[in-house]
């Protein structure tokens, strides 16, 4: 009697068809090819500095550790202004004239990379919130490896730059229309309290119906759904920055009722524990 064949088991099937695909994509896809010049802190001095900047050739970004920094562009004929605080990251493309300024009472301490990004989306924004905290503890990583001598330094760094550039356009796709952009900014500034689809609807200055269709047409998720998942992003960069506070007190600064709230968002989420986070 022939035997019979096994069939193969699925996850080995999927695990092929991706390990077959992914080079494929990387050809594809070269947004992420960058190469890092360096890396270094920076700390205001404390008296008020105006300054005009401009790089021709290399790509700029300001990871802001604390303190406040103040810019202004004209780019596209069009002007901006910028105000970034700590957990803020500024980009600035090669080629962009800015006028920058400090506050002498609230200096600003930030790490300052130089790279070479050829392949940037034209559309990425100026600034996005970090708010993991993620972009942040990758900088430092950064920093730790410049000050060393290790035989792969170059292109460690240039890893980490890769890492940094894709969580900035991970977080930078959350601000691609203004309205996203005021949710996101609501939900941030009032992270604490109890928010309502009625509390943005007032924000955005839309009829409550009307903003939640409108919402999901533009991103396919509801506006209530990117507000828990901004708690939760806030909930992990707390959790890796201040291990040791109490998770109670970790849900109420991001405005779950209490620690088993938290707790069961996480598992749902991310798969995660808090102790897992943490660790």
């Amino acid at each position: 009697m022939a035997k019979r064949r096994r069939r193969p088991r699925k996850w080995l099937t999927k695990f092929d068809t991706f390990h077959r695909a992914v080079p494929s994509i990387r050809r594809q896809d070269p947004v992420l090819r960058v190469q890092c010049h360096g890396i270094n802190p920076f700390v205001s001095a404390p008296r008020r500095i105006v300054s005009e900047s401009y790089s021709p050739d290399v790509d700029f970004m300001l990871v802001m550790l604390s303190g406040v920094y103040f810019a202004q562009t004209s780019a596209g004929g069009r002007r901006q202004s910028i105000e970034a605080r700590a957990g803020d990251v500024v980009f600035w493309p090669a080629g962009v004239t800015r006028t920058e300024h400090n506050d002498p009472n609230d200096p600003m301490h930030v790490l300052a990379m130089t790279f070479r990004w050829p392949h940037a989306p034209p559309d990425v924004p100026r600034m996005v919130h970090d708010r993991q905290r993620l972009i942040t503890h990758v900088a430092q990583s950064m920093q730790s490896v410049m000050d060393s001598f290790l035989p792969y330094r170059l292109a460690m760094l240039d890893a980490y730059a890769g890492t940094i550039l894709g969580e900035y356009l991970r977080l930078a796709d959350t601000q691609h229309c203004e309205l996203v952009t005021k949710v996101a900014r609501y939900a941030t500034q009032h992270l604490s309290r109890g928010i309502t689809l009625r509390d943005l609807a007032r924000n955005a200055g839309l009829e409550t119906r009307y903003f939640g269709r409108r919402y999901k047409q533009l991103t396919g998720r509801t506006p209530m759904q990117d507000v828990a998942r901004i708690r939760i992003e806030f909930a992990v960069g707390i959790l890796h920055n201040s291990p040791e506070l109490p998770l109670k007190a970790v849900a109420y600064r991001v405005g779950m009722a209490n620690s088993h709230v938290l707790s069961r968002a996480l598992r749902k989420h991310l798969n995660m524990t808090s102790r897992q986070i943490r660790a």
